[in-house]
């Protein structure tokens, strides 16, 4: 016991003082995915390799709908990987706190 206790007194504080003073993240670290519209062709691709289904794409007459709800998105980046014009980047951004799931829906609408 005395053992744990001298390796935690050894160690000391490892923990940051957030919110206060901005955390950074870590190299690699997978955020809020961003689509970028002006480059995004809604071919679905991205939706089509979602294993969420927090990305989906709809077809509503002659208007195509993208879209993304971080409600159920796990941050894998496989949308990030397959869409072939690189409309959607990971972001550092992981602070998504907001009063109603529709602050964390992002739509994409265009007519064809």
């Amino acid at each position: 016991m005395f053992d744990i206790l001298k390796m935690t007194i050894k160690t000391g504080v490892v923990t940051t003082k957030y919110p206060e003073k901005e955390d950074h993240v870590s190299e690699g670290f997978r955020g809020r995915p961003q689509i970028l519209p002006e480059k995004c062709t809604l071919c679905g691709a991205c939706a089509e390799a979602c294993p969420s289904g927090a990305l989906w794409l709809e077809k509503n007459g002659c208007e195509m709908t993208l879209t993304l709800s971080y409600c159920g998105c796990i941050f894998c980046g496989r949308c990030e990987e397959v869409c072939p014009n690189q409309a959607i980047k990971l972001t550092r951004e992981f602070e998504m706190a907001s009063k109603t799931k529709d602050d964390l829906v992002t739509i994409i609408r265009r007519r064809s």
